[in-house]
Order: structure tokens, then sequence, then C-alpha cells
């Protein structure tokens, strides 16, 4: 399967692009003020928050068929319940995640899934390892750990990290892995990744300007469209956006994105 399908077909599977659940092992956000009855000032509700119940692996899960697997990953982390792993479940998940085959596709859903603050550092890890060669499904696996950092405990504190690899000093060597890694930090707050996105975006059109701080690949149409998928949602437009499209209209649709957008550039 060609990188971008198989790219594709992870981000799908691992839900990175909706709207993540409760974190676990975070600060819980300040409470709201309980409305005033009297003259008083009114006292804060202080929430319920049940601590994350910690769980193993479950044994055999790097050998049992997919159906079996995708049926593990709903029972040991069910909607609605505050769930983490044991530590020697996160070691075990770091092990195999330091590889590029199937073991490493289920490490990643695991972390996906479980969204606590260790997921997150083991993630950003095998990013920063930057590899200057690799095959097609461990540049897949880069993109999708890059794309659920977006949604999982801890990842703004780690928002700086993400920036470095999408276009800091030393990026990750990979421009689609670049790119998500974007896109991930542009949904945790960082700003400054609206101006790289939009320079994805504008490659081969009459609004493109030279960067010396990437270089286009011979297939640039995943890309753009991951970084338009990004600028809409943070623009709060559906996205139209598609790289084969009419020049003329890609360019209507980047300058709509560019007038939006700019008032919130740093």
């Amino acid at each position: 399967m060609p990188r971008p399908a198989l790219a594709a077909a992870l981000l799908l599977c691992l839900g990175c692009r909706s709207t993540p659940p409760p974190t676990v092992n975070e600060p819980p956000v300040p409470p709201k003020l309980a409305p005033a009855e009297s003259g008083l000032p009114a006292a804060p509700v202080p929430p319920v928050v049940a601590p994350a119940k910690a769980v193993p692996l479950p044994v055999g899960w790097a050998g049992v068929s997919e159906e079996t697997f995708a049926a593990l990953l709903v029972e040991t982390f069910p909607g609605g319940e505050a769930r983490t792993f044991v530590p020697s479940a996160f070691e075990e998940l770091s092990s195999a995640l330091r590889s590029d085959d199937r073991v490493a596709l289920r490490a990643l859903a695991w972390l996906a899934r479980c969204r606590d603050v260790l997921a997150s550092e083991i993630l950003l890890q095998r990013l920063e390892r930057r590899p200057r060669e690799q095959g097609d499904a461990g540049a897949a696996i880069d993109i999708a750990s890059a794309a659920a950092l977006a949604q999982v405990a801890g990842a703004r504190n780690g928002a700086g990290r993400l920036e470095s690899l999408a276009y800091g000093g030393r990026p990750h060597p990979d421009l689609e892995v670049r790119v998500e890694c974007a896109c991930s930090a542009l949904r945790l707050g960082r700003e400054r990744a609206l101006r790289f996105l939009i320079q994805i975006l504008k490659h081969g059109t009459r609004l493109e300007v030279a960067s010396s701080g990437w270089k286009p690949i011979a297939q640039m149409e995943f890309c753009q469209r991951r970084a338009a998928e990004a600028l809409c949602e943070r623009a709060g437009r559906a996205c139209r956006f598609r790289p084969l499209q009419p020049l003329d209209e890609r360019e209507e649709d980047i300058r709509v994105l560019e007038t939006q957008l700019a008032p919130r550039e740093e």
C-alpha cells in the first residue's frame, strides 16, 4: 500500500481528526463558579474527578487476530471511564514502538487510545529519532504518531518539541511527517504553524514563495490535504481544498484562509 494511503488508513483507524475525549493524568480544568443566590460571592464547585484506573496490557496482544485486537482496545479502554496503563505496560509499548512492523502499529493504537502523559512522551521520543531513511510503514507510523499527539494528555507541554520537528533548526527529515507535526502543533495552540502550513498549500500555485526552510517532494497531495484540513479547522470552516482542483479555485481557497487566519499569526 502506498505511503499516503497507509497513513490515511492509520489516521482513520486512530480517529485523529475527531474530538478527543477527556484525558488522564493532567491537572483538571479550574472549576466554574456556581451562580450566587445571595449577596455573598459564589463559591467554587469542586469537580468530582475519579482517579484513572491503571490496567495491564492484555496477555498476547501482539499475536491475536485483528478482530480480537480491536475488541481488546475497546474492552481495555471503554468509553466514559478514565484508565491508564501500569508502568510495565508503558515500557513494553515503548519498546514495541521502536520498530516499523505490525506490532509497532498496535503499540501506537494502544498509546493513542490510552491518552496518558507517558503515552505522549513515548510518541515524541519515536518522532525525535529523526531517521534519515525509513520505509513507507515507518513513515506512516511517524505520521500517525504526530497526529495522535494532538489529543494525548500532556502533549501541550510537548508542543514546542513538535514545532522543532516541523520547522525548527533540526526538523524531521520526512516532509509528510513535518506537516503532521505542524498540524498537531497548531491544534495545540502554536500559531507559528500557520505560516508553515500556508506555505505548504501555496506550493504549485502562483502564490508560491520560495522558502529555504523545506523542500517539496514529488507527491505533495497528502501534505497539502492535511495542511488544508488543519487550517480550515482553525478557521472554523469546512475544508473545500483539493490539491488537484483547478488552479484558480485553489488560489481562491488559499487567499480566503490567509485572510481569515492572518490576524491570529504571531
